[in-house]
């Protein structure tokens, strides 16, 4: 097999992995309580396998009643991006790996602030810790 034929295979499996990613942070999406905008976001580990995964959300522990997100101030004050409670959620350190977020608009926030480089990127930038401080 040709070095050309075998790269061309590889970049369709990669692909193949980028979409299945993809469709499972627009699942996790589903489980935020947010009602006007629910976004997941799947963080992966070289092997491809699954890190953590986040959705849109007030942080753990505190009261996500309906009222708190209908009231648009307290919902904004309180929310988590999807991205950023992925690596609050993880039990293992995320240097340079992959963030599929559901939503392709997210790049131009979570890019800059988060670190995180878009799937078909080959070398992802850093994510931040849980501190906030890029690792």
């Amino acid at each position: 097999m040709s070095v050309a034929l075998r790269r061309d295979m590889d970049a369709a499996r990669l692909e193949r992995w980028d979409r299945r990613f993809l469709a499972l942070a627009e699942h996790v999406a589903s489980w935020s309580k947010d009602p006007s905008t629910q976004t997941g976001a799947v963080i992966v580990r070289p092997d491809r396998t699954i890190a953590s995964v986040g959705y849109a959300g007030f942080p753990r522990g505190c009261d996500d009643s309906d009222s708190l997100y209908a009231d648009r101030n307290e919902k904004y004050a309180r929310i988590v991006r999807c991205e950023m409670n992925a690596v609050l959620s993880a039990r293992e350190p995320l240097q340079g790996r992959p963030a599929f977020p559901q939503c392709p608009r997210n790049w131009a926030c979570c890019a800059p602030a988060g670190g995180f480089a878009p799937p078909s990127e080959k070398q992802p930038n850093p994510l931040p810790t849980a501190g906030g401080a890029m690792t």
